[in-house]
């Protein structure tokens, strides 16, 4: 059985797509994205092997305090991390989720998944809390498919963490429509204050600057937020030891390639304190010389 599984994970299938098909992403899916951005889910619809023309991956805009900006959030349906986990050929569903309820309320659901590791198989188990996941009007009140669906809706969210943490490899960084809907609430929409253009400034280690070097390799840490989610945090190394951090796997996955084929990666950064976040890099070419 475990040499079935090793053929079977090694044979997982990769997207490829047409001229005429990017085209008509970045005209569609991807209306508004940058050429970073672009290359960026394009790359990480080939890795997962999803077909954004069958809407089994999105590309959405939310706007990212931090940054100040909109940035593109890449998202799929449970349907698609369930798919992505049986491709690994170690996956096998787990029992019926569980419920904590308080006078007729959902609270929270934990949700079981089984991974085949180390010739045996685990159960992987995560929980959801009601109040941090479900989706709500302008007015506060949860929308009409979490008040009706409370139990399938929660459910679904613990899943998709499950899921992750039994395959951070494969869907670290990406996350399901249920569980970023509660981003969408426009009670808790934090949009940009309208201030004056700033002076342009030169790049120094306060504000965003930009780097170039083959990476030495790349540092996975994994953790949870003050808020109780957990996440799976990048350091791309440089080779005199800085490390420039981020949360999306498409992006380490290319600097992964950048070191083991001397690519030149380049980064831009903003440094707060003595972390150095990237913002953005040159996907595009370190894709393509990595195919070449």
């Amino acid at each position: 059985m475990g040499t079935e599984l090793a053929e079977k994970s090694e044979t997982l299938p990769q997207m490829t797509f047409t001229k005429d098909q990017v085209s008509l992403i970045k005209r569609t899916i991807c209306r508004g994205a940058s050429d970073d951005e672009f290359a960026l889910f394009i790359y990480a619809c080939k890795h997962m092997g999803l077909d954004p023309l069958a809407r089994q991956a999105h590309a959405v805009k939310r706007w990212d305090s931090s940054q100040q900006r909109d940035v593109m959030a890449i998202q799929i349906g449970i349907d698609g991390f369930r798919l992505i986990a049986e491709r690994t050929g170690k996956y096998a569903p787990g029992k019926e989720p569980s419920f904590v309820e308080k006078d007729g309320q959902v609270i929270s659901a934990t949700a079981h998944v089984k991974k085949y590791a180390a010739g045996e198989w685990h159960e992987v188990s995560a929980t959801a809390h009601y109040s941090e996941y479900a989706a709500k009007t302008k007015e506060g009140v949860p929308t009409k498919i979490w008040s009706e669906k409370p139990h399938v809706m929660i459910a679904k969210c613990a899943e998709a963490l499950a899921l992750r943490r039994a395959f951070p490899s494969e869907l670290s960084g990406v996350y399901t429509d249920d569980e970023m809907g509660s981003v969408d609430n426009p009670a808790a929409d934090h949009a940009p204050e309208k201030k004056p253009a700033p002076t342009p400034t030169a790049p120094t280690a306060a504000n965003e600057a930009s780097v170039t070097f083959i990476p030495s390799g790349v540092k996975v840490y994994n953790g949870v937020s003050k808020g109780g989610k957990e996440y799976t945090k990048f350091a791309v190394e440089h080779p005199q030891g800085t490390l420039y951090s981020t949360f999306e796997a498409a992006i380490a996955e290319l600097a992964r390639e950048a070191a083991a084929k001397e690519i030149p990666l380049e980064v831009k950064f903003v440094q707060n304190g003595r972390y150095f976040n990237i913002t953005s890099a040159n996907l595009a070419e370190v894709a393509q010389e990595s195919q070449a």
